[in-house]
């Protein structure tokens, strides 16, 4: 089957894949446990198998996400260091795990924007 070229969209983030087509990773669908369980895999076998130095390959976690923790707890006003994006995401869809799964891809991707916008700018000065 051929697909006309304006319909094709050429995803670069495995998280950005993931947000699209959350069906194809985990058997509920848009869910945030299991989307916490795979970043915290990738993060944990990442650490402990890659190595470091110039040898070291891109992370599949196309985001700082230490960064992404700060940057999130600053734009909710959140003080408690100890609580992750995806407990505040809970949080504030009421436990409902699909709803969260979308609020937290919509920081994803606010995140993303203004960090890539930050580099443009770093880039011109």
């Amino acid at each position: 089957m051929k697909y006309p070229q304006n319909e094709i969209k050429i995803i670069n983030s495995p998280l950005e894949h993931v947000s699209k087509r959350p069906g194809m990773y985990f058997e509920n669908g848009a869910n945030l446990a299991c989307l916490e369980a795979m970043i915290q895999g990738i993060w944990m076998a990442e650490r402990h198998h890659t190595p470091m130095g110039p040898m070291r390959k891109p992370s599949l976690v196309d985001i700082d996400m230490f960064e992404f923790e700060k940057w999130v707890r600053k734009k909710l006003g959140e003080k408690a260091i100890n609580i992750r994006s995806f407990s505040f995401a809970r949080k504030r869809c009421d436990g409902d795990e699909a709803k969260a799964f979308h609020l937290w891809f919509e920081w994803y991707d606010e995140f993303k924007r203004n960090t890539e916008q930050s580099e443009v700018g770093d880039d011109k000065g």
